[in-house]
């Protein structure tokens, strides 16, 4: 019996390739590497989001397996995925089907063809409802997000990868689960390379603009001021007509401006200046900033800069000396020696000691790379894909790293530095939130290829928390 697969075919029209091991290119060399389908077809330039939606009868466990798989493609990609509720409006429609079921590509049973999907822009894909899917690593079962990244790597344009840890191989092991790997997004980010695919790109396209303009895509701009704690249309009046999905430059925002203006040492005009605009577009820490603003006066109401605390000044039990931390089994990155490397600088001004132990489930701080929606309210999609990592104040302990940075050691160009990221992130599970010192390494922004250590104004933030 063949190992169970992808309904699509290797070979299309005679075109798109995929063997086992190496292929030749024209120079008679040897590479392995991601395919497309004949002619490349792709999602149109200006599409921005991508609606999907299940058929009647879908199991409701299996649709949230489909929205992480979608949210793992996003951050290499110029658009969004959004769950819709109507069928025949959708871009996407995923449903389950046995047998013969009138696409020219009938299933076989358990253990033969799992799935199958269709290159841009069809959008269909169909699942075999005679296997036995299961979300995670089951026995005997397939794993619903790992062949949904794969049958949405079709959706989005991807063929069949030569290369055997990719999720575009055409084979899905069973008991098992995979995820995207370098060649994954190094084939979808070459397909839609003419398509810029930041998802800050908007940016660049409001500035200039100030209160009272209607402009394109302001409603991003809202989303990412409240995904960072400026900005809340929930106690509106009822006879508001702006909110965060229009694209009305409103009195809200502009006041949300000023604040993140003056949290980051700008011009606080209101306006979206190059200046403003410059500082957003940069990669950050995705904890909010709620507590930066409250600092910043002192009782003479004069503006200062200087560590915070998180509201109600949480922090570690006095009679705790030991942190045990711990990280995610099965993350692809390891972390290990520079998160150690900044625990022992945290370790010179706190009366902790930390201890590595191996239960993740026990330790008190959990260190683990995630992507997408991954079970909290900061994922790494829309407002937060820039956000390279995230961690919660005392004593929850826990610290997410965005898997879809470029992770490095030291000061790489182009790369995020472990060890920086860990002390700030650390700082955060220790009680400090966001400094409004740029040269603290609590301040929010950490510039690609950058390394920052702990400053005096750091120092005084956890002794004068823990004192």
């Amino acid at each position: 019996m063949m190992m169970p697969r992808c309904g699509v075919p290797d070979i299309i029209n005679g075109t798109t390739r995929m063997r086992s091991g190496y292929i030749f290119n024209q120079n008679n060399n040897f590479h392995v590497k991601y395919t497309f389908f004949p002619g490349q077809p792709k999602w149109p330039k200006g599409k921005k989001v991508l609606k999907y939606e299940f058929g009647e009868g879908t199991r409701g466990d299996v649709k949230d397996p489909f929205g992480r798989a979608a949210s793992t493609w996003q951050p290499h990609i110029p658009f969004t995925f959004e769950h819709f509720n109507v069928l025949d409006q959708s871009d996407i429609r995923v449903s389950f089907k046995t047998r013969d079921h009138g696409d020219g590509k009938p299933f076989d049973g358990p253990g033969g063809i799992l799935a199958h999907a269709f290159a841009p822009t069809d959008g269909r894909v169909h699942f075999d409802a005679e296997e036995h899917w299961a979300v995670g690593a089951v026995p005997d079962a397939y794993d619903m997000q790992s062949v949904s990244l794969h049958e949405l790597g079709h959706i989005l344009g991807m063929g069949h990868s030569s290369v055997e840890e990719a999720i575009m191989w055409p084979t899905q092991p069973i008991g098992e689960t995979k995820g995207l790997k370098d060649d994954d997004i190094q084939g979808i980010k070459a397909l839609y390379a003419a398509v810029k695919n930041s998802r800050l790109t908007y940016l660049k396209n409001l500035q200039g603009y100030q209160k009272g303009d209607q402009v394109n895509d302001i409603k991003y701009l809202k989303k990412y001021l409240q995904r960072f704690g400026y900005l809340s249309y929930h106690d509106k009046s009822s006879s508001s007509i702006n909110n965060d999905d229009d694209d009305f430059f409103d009195e809200k925002l502009e006041s949300a401006i000023k604040t993140y203006q003056t949290n980051f040492n700008l011009n606080p005009t209101g306006l979206l200046d190059s200046e403003t605009i410059t500082m957003m577009s940069r990669p950050r820490c995705g904890v909010p900033d709620h507590d930066m603003m409250s600092s910043r006066m002192n009782n003479n109401s004069q503006f200062h800069s200087h560590y915070v605390f998180f509201g109600g000044n949480p922090k570690w039990p006095s009679n705790k000396t030991i942190l045990t931390y711990a990280f995610k089994p099965g993350d692809p990155i390891d972390a290990s020696e520079p998160i150690l490397r900044a625990l022992i600088e945290w370790s010179k001004y706190t009366r902790f000691k930390y201890e590595k132990i191996n239960d993740f489930d026990t330790a008190d701080i959990k260190i683990g790379f995630y992507t997408g929606y991954h079970g909290d309210d900061g994922p790494f999609v829309g407002p937060g894909a820039g956000a390279y990592a995230h961690a919660f104040a005392p004593t929850y302990g826990q610290i997410h790293y965005n898997l879809n940075q470029t992770w490095v050691n030291g000061a790489v160009e182009g790369g995020v530095d472990l060890m920086t990221v860990g002390l700030h992130e650390l700082g955060h599970v220790l009680g400090l939130a966001h400094s409004t010192v740029e040269t603290a390494i609590m301040w929010p922004y950490i510039g690609a290829g950058e390394t920052k250590g702990l400053t005096a104004d750091d120092i005084q933030g956890i002794q004068a928390l823990y004192a």
